[in-house]
């Protein structure tokens, strides 16, 4: 992004793509949030996970054709912003503000909530923010070692979780898996929206545009494979753990893989799993912050948010941008709720930005005719049609099933939402006082 004559390097490759992706979209919620939906689920839990996923399909071919035809830092927001308009792309970014403030806090809460499993009675709130300024920290200081210390984390959970799915399969209990669902159809299709919480975030690869080396390429392989991989790891770990545990036993358990784990592993490999739940957790922290921060930086960088957080550190990283996303982060860990309202309201939040990049992606190679003559990677215009258009209906659908289950949710998520819609008038009127017009600021593309 220009804007003040800052701009990132592109230091990410395709493995630190793959595993920043990853580690993004598998987080505590597969150990953590698992229990209490296989408990509404019963046994179709597995096929709950497999609806979960027809929506991030749409989001991989959305977001890497995104990619190909604008390789910049904060692809998303900057699509919505030049296609659409400058509120929908603030829209788009406040979106992703207030969602990290509250998926951040279920992440950190699944991560305290396994290392008071591991090591006994700890104060889990203070642990949750712990983590979190952890890992704000890493993301000041430098992208390298943030990444470095994600690929092996990465590598580890993977291997647990692909180890606890294939086991469980050999002591499978047909039992077990009757009736298929006990609370009916309805509730598994109500489970599949919660669930979707475990595949969110494929789209914010985009938003990192600017950071990874021949991002063109790049990026939509990494979307291949980190779709692949999870698809592949959920749908084991789904089976096993109504193959081999009753499901009301598991709506009521906090760590149900590990647990469920002592079934047929030895207590070491349960303990390995409860580690790699600590990591999956701790990954996606990371990414959440690694992406959020550089949507925020470039919002600052067009001047609708301060100036300040569009500046780039000593270590070459969106310094002021990451502690802004940190502090937010926290802040949603002081609310403190239960980890089903904090994934309600995320996955709200993902739908509305899922809904903004559907309809920008279509628009885009009419808005941005030189960007997309340039893309590698292009698809015609009936898959492009395809998939965005799918994309926007299926995320209204779960949109709407999300709203009508948890008006709780709907309601604290929303009233954050008019915040955003006040500052941003707020805003606009400031800058026309400084003779600035956001339409005209952001009439330009930055250049990949």
């Amino acid at each position: 992004m220009e804007g003040t004559g800052n701009k990132l390097e592109r230091t990410i490759s395709l493995p630190g793509a793959v595993s920043t992706l990853i580690g993004y979209v598998v987080g505590a919620s597969i150990f953590v949030l698992v229990g209490p939906l296989a408990g509404d689920a019963g046994p179709a839990l597995w096929l709950a996970y497999l609806m979960a996923a027809i929506p991030a399909v749409f989001v991989c071919f959305t977001s890497a054709q995104m990619a190909s035809i604008l390789p910049v830092t904060g692809a998303n927001y900057v699509a919505a912003s030049r296609t659409l308009s400058p509120f929908w792309g603030f829209m788009m970014v406040w979106t992703v503000v207030v969602t990290t403030a509250v998926g951040q806090a279920l992440l950190a809460y699944g991560f305290a909530e396994y290392l008071s499993y591991l090591v006994g009675d700890i104060n889990i709130m203070l642990t949750a923010l712990a983590i979190v300024l952890v890992f704000g920290v890493l993301n000041y200081v430098g992208v390298k070692l943030s990444v470095a210390v994600q690929l092996i984390m990465v590598v580890e959970f993977i291997l647990a979780l692909l180890i606890f799915g294939i086991g469980g399969l050999f002591t499978l209990d047909p039992n077990l898996m009757v009736p298929l669902m006990p609370n009916g159809f309805a509730a598994v299709v109500a489970v599949a929206v919660t669930a979707y919480f475990s595949y969110s975030g494929f789209m914010i690869i985009a938003d990192m545009g600017g950071e990874i080396k021949n991002p063109s390429r790049n990026i939509p392989i990494a979307l291949a494979i980190s779709l692949f991989m999870v698809l592949l790891m959920y749908t084991l770990v789904a089976v096993s753990l109504v193959g081999n545990m009753d499901w009301r036993v598991l709506g009521s358990m906090e760590a149900a893989v590990a647990q469920t784990s002592e079934l047929f592993l030895p207590k070491w490999m349960a303990i390995i799993i409860s580690l790699s739940a600590l990591f999956a957790a701790a990954t996606t922290i990371h990414a959440v912050i690694l992406s959020s921060s550089r949507q925020v930086f470039a919002l600052a960088q067009d001047r609708i948010w301060p100036e300040a957080l569009g500046k780039v550190n000593k270590f070459n990283t969106p310094g002021n941008a990451v502690l802004f996303i940190t502090f937010v982060s926290m802040l949603g860990i002081l609310i403190g709720t239960s980890i089903q309202n904090y994934a309600n309201v995320t996955v709200l939040g993902f739908m509305i930005m899922q809904i903004l990049i559907g309809l920008s992606v279509w628009k885009i190679p009419r808005a941005m005719p030189e960007n997309y003559a340039r893309a590698p990677f292009k698809l015609n215009k009936f898959w492009r049609g395809f998939f965005c258009w799918g994309l926007v209906a299926i995320s209204a659908v779960f949109l709407v099933i999300g709203v009508v289950t948890s008006l709780e949710s709907t309601l604290i998520y929303f009233s954050c939402l008019i915040v955003g819609v006040f500052w941003y008038f707020y805003r606009r009127a400031a800058l026309r006082k400084q003779g600035v017009d956001l339409k005209d600021l952001l009439s330009k593309v930055p250049e990949a």
